[in-house]
């Protein structure tokens, strides 16, 4: 859950990364 919130914040800031992150997790 803790990463999810780090996840939360970089999203806003890197849409593109986002969606790289949540095909990882």
């Amino acid at each position: 859950m803790r990463s999810q919130q780090t996840i939360h914040g970089v999203q806003q800031q890197n849409l593109t990364h986002r969606l790289r992150t949540t095909y990882t997790y």
